[in-house]
């Protein structure tokens, strides 16, 4: 919900093992319904408005199109009273994970929380899209974090934090097509904003001197 989900790296889909779906659901929806929409500059507010009335409208029309497929947002989903362009943060619960919902980066605060057996199914689910840019598993089995990391078709990976924020000196970049296949930031942005020439050269022997005898 952070920076109203217009972040690349937003978490807009949570994948939740039955040990502490009920638990994690309620405490999310708890929180998510606690958040204050309005303008950033002021003091409490945790929403500002999307970029553009071209924005906002693009992320109503996902939510109506969700809503026609079948799927209610259980939290949000409409728009708050006041000037600007402003939605409410925006919560589903259990939408088919082919569904355009599950499928497709909104660019606003919607999140779909979506239920897994377990981590490997977790890591199908989450791999069953088109995206690949940024993932994260909070664990507290060091096992399971390293099956993640190993697995997830992600080319920023989490550990026990959240997927937005990244620091400079390291590579950012995604895989399948959230990615042009190389990499910004760090070492990398150096070989992204190099154009590599590979020159093979022969060099033909030393003429003889004329009047020299051969050898």
């Amino acid at each position: 919900m952070g920076s109203s989900g217009q972040k690349c790296t937003a978490t807009s889909r949570i994948i939740v093992t039955p040990g502490i779906r009920e638990r994690f659901v309620d405490a999310f929806l708890t929180r998510v319904g606690g958040l204050t929409v309005g303008d950033p500059l002021t003091a409490g507010v945790d929403l500002g408005p999307l970029a553009s009335k071209r924005q906002r409208d693009g992320f109503l029309g996902e939510l109506a199109r969700a809503g026609d497929a079948g799927q209610h947002a259980v939290l949000g989903g409409g728009t708050p009273v006041g000037d600007g362009w402003f939605v409410e943060p925006t919560v589903f619960l259990d939408p088919d994970p082919q569904s355009r919902l599950a499928q497709e980066e909104i660019f606003g605060p919607v999140t779909a929380i979506m239920p897994a057996d377990d981590l490997d199914a977790a890591i199908g689910i989450a791999n069953g899209v088109r995206y690949g840019l940024a993932a994260a598993v909070f664990t507290r089995d060091i096992g399971q974090a390293l099956r993640f990391v190993r697995g997830i078709e992600a080319g920023l990976v989490h550990v026990n934090s959240e997927t937005p924020g990244t620091e400079p000196q390291v590579p950012f970049g995604g895989m399948k097509d959230s990615s042009s296949h190389s990499r910004e930031q760090g070492t990398a942005a150096v070989e992204f904003f190099t154009a590599t020439k590979t020159v093979y050269l022969d060099v033909p022997p030393e003429p003889r001197a004329p009047g020299r005898p051969d050898e």
